[in-house]
C-alpha cells in the first residue's frame, strides 16, 4: 500500500482571483549539502501587476536550514492543475537528478498537496519514492508544533536540540499513567541481562553493557498499542506500514553503576552476518527512547560525538528553553573516547521522549550507519532507571517484530547475496544453516526481502 500518498496531487487552488490570469512566481532555493554562492534577484518578476511573489525553500530529505544553498529558480502558474506535480519535478530534477520524482513534505511533517498550502519563506523537503519523512532539524531550538498525537490530549512540541548529531526531544510524550503502567507490566515479564554482538554473531555478556531488559507486544495490553501508534504519528508514518517496518518496545532497567557504554542502535553487517534482512540493507531508521522511571541520581543518555555544551538536563524543560543564536553544532568534533559518557548528554525526566536517526540519510534504502548517531547510557548513581526503546527501520524486511512472534520451528528460506543460493535462517534462535531443518512441526517459508 501507499504509505505516504496518493500518487497524483488533487488539482491546484489559484491564490488570487480578482484577475483572469494569475501568475505566482515561485524561487525555488534548493539545499545542498555544499556552499554556493546566490546568483540573480530574489524573485522572478512576472508581467501582470497583481501577481504575488512567494519565495519557497526546497531540501533534501531532512535537510537543514544551516546547510541551505540555491540552485534553482523557476515560474509555476498556479492557475495549472498540474502546478504542484510541476514543482515537484523541478526540485527532484535539481536535488536527485536521474531518481524518480517524490513527494514534497512541508516543515511540519505533511505532505504538499496544492498550491493553497503555499506561503512566503516556507520550507520544503523532497522525499524520494519508497523513503521515509526524516524530520529537518533545521537550526537548534527550532520547534514544530504536534498539536495532539494518538491517546494523548495535550498538544505536543518536536524541539531540535542539535543538528549534528540529528536529535529531537518531545516533553510529556508519555503521560505519569502511561510510563508507571509500562513499568509495572515489564516487571511482570521476566526481564533478562542484556548482552552484546560478538564479532562472530554471537551475543555475550560484557561490562560494556550491564543492563536488564524485555519486550513488550501489543499484546501485553493497550498502553503498548496506544504508545506505539503515538510513535507512528510522530515520526509520520502510516499505521499500516509502521506495523511491517518497527520492533517490539524494549523496556531497559538500570540499577546502582549500571550503563551502556558507546554503541550505535544500527547493525553493523560485520556483526550481524547472520541477520539476513541486515545484508539487504533493512537497518534502524530512527530511535525513539522514553524514560519511563528516572533515577535519584545519574543515568542521562549520552550522544557520544555531540557538544557538551549543548546538554538537556532532568530538570530542564525544553518547552521553557531558550536557545541562544540558532547554533547548529555542525562542527563539533570531540573525542568518544573521554570516558565512558562522553558528549551530549540529556537527562531522564520522566515522560520525556528522545528521536534521532541512525542513517545516513543520502541513500536511505541502503541502510548505511549516520557515524554520528553513537550514543551511551549512563551509569545510574543512584536508584533505577527504566527507560524504552522503539525502534522503526528504513523498509520491511526484519520478521522478528511482524506479528506475535514465530515459535523456534519456524524457518525461512534465504538467497545468498554472493552465492545465489539458498539458506535456512530461523528468525527466533538466529541460527542459519544451507541443510534444509527437518524435524516434528517444523514451518518453512520463503522469505520477502
Amino acid at each position: 500500500m501507499d504509505k505516504k500518498s496518493p500518487s497524483s496531487p488533487p488539482p491546484c487552488t489559484v491564490l488570487i482571483c480578482i484577475c483572469t490570469l494569475v501568475v505566482i512566481a515561485v524561487s525555488i532555493y534548493v539545499a545542498q549539502n555544499d556552499a554556493e554562492t546566490r546568483s540573480g534577484s530574489a524573485n522572478e518578476h512576472v508581467a501582470i501587476e497583481l501577481a504575488q511573489n512567494l519565495t519557497v525553500t526546497v531540501f533534501k530529505n531532512g535537510g537543514n536550514q544551516t546547510l541551505a544553498s540555491p540552485s534553482l529558480k523557476d515560474t509555476i502558474d498556479t492557475g495549472d492543475p498540474s502546478c504542484i506535480s510541476t514543482l515537484r519535478q523541478k526540485a527532484f530534477q535539481a536535488l536527485y537528478p536521474g531518481s524518480p520524482t517524490g513527494t514534497l513534505w512541508t516543515g511540519t511533517g505533511h505532505i504538499l498537496h496544492q498550491a493553497s498550502q503555499l506561503t512566503e519563506g516556507m520550507l520544503l523537503y523532497a522525499v524520494k519514492p519508497n523513503d521515509l519523512f526524516v524530520w529537518p532539524g533545521v537550526y537548534r531550538g527550532h520547534k514544530v508544533q504536534l498539536n495532539a498525537l494518538h491517546g494523548n490530549s495535550e498538544p505536543l512540541q518536536l524541539i531540535t536540540l542539535s543538528i549534528s548529531p540529528r536529535l529531537f526531544v518531545v516533553e510529556n510524550f508519555l503521560t505519569t499513567l502511561e510510563t508507571d503502567e509500562l513499568v509495572t507490566i515489564a516487571a511482570k515479564t521476566n526481564p533478562f541481562n542484556s548482552k552484546v554482538q560478538g564479532s562472530g554473531g554471537e551475543e555475550h555478556y560484557s561490562e560494556v553493557r550491564t543492563s536488564s531488559q524485555t519486550w513488550l507486544r501489543h499484546s501485553h495490553g493497550d498502553v503498548v498499542e496506544a504508545v506505539d501508534r503515538r510513535v507512528a504519528e510522530l515520526v509520520r508514518i502510516d499505521w499500516e506500514y509502521f506495523l511491517q517496518i518497527h520492533e517490539d518496545m524494549q523496556v531497559v532497567s538500570y540499577g546502582a553503576m549500571q550503563h551502556y557504554h558507546c554503541h550505535y542502535d544500527h547493525f553493523d553487517e560485520d556483526l550481524h552476518h547472520n541477520k539476513p534482512f541486515v545484508l539487504n540493507g533493512t537497518n534502524r531508521l530512527a530511535t525513539v527512547y522514553f524514560y519511563l522511571q528516572p533515577p535519584a541520581a545519574g543515568g542521562e543518555t549520552s550522544f557520544c560525538k555531540g557538544d557538551p555544551s549543548f546538554s538537556l538536563g532532568e530538570d530542564d524543560i525544553a518547552t521553557e528553553m531558550h536557545f541562544d543564536d540558532k547554533q547548529p553544532a555542525l562542527d563539533f568534533n570531540g573525542p568518544a573516547d573521554h570516558g565512558n559518557c562522553p558528549g551530549m548528554r540529556v537527562g531522564p525526566r520522566k515522560g520525556r521522549a528522545i528521536l534521532w536517526y541512525n542513517i545516513d540519510m543520502e541513500e536511505q534504502h541502503k541502510g548505511f550507519n549516520d557515524e554520528l548517531s553513537m550514543h551511551a547510557g549512563c551509569d545510574v548513581l543512584q536508584g533505577q532507571k527504566v527507560g524504552a526503546n522503539k525502534w522503526i527501520h528504513n523498509k520491511p524486511g526484519d520478521v522478528r517484530y511482524t506479528g506475535d512472534g514465530f515459535e523456534d520451528n519456524k524457518w525461512f528460506v534465504v538467497k545468498d547475496r554472493d552465492t545465489g543460493m539458498d539458506y535456512y535462517w530461523n528468525p527466533i534462535t538466529e541460527t542459519t544453516q544451507w541443510e534444509k531443518p527437518k524435524g516434528e512441526g517444523i514451518t518453512i517459508e520463503r522469505m520477502k526481502v
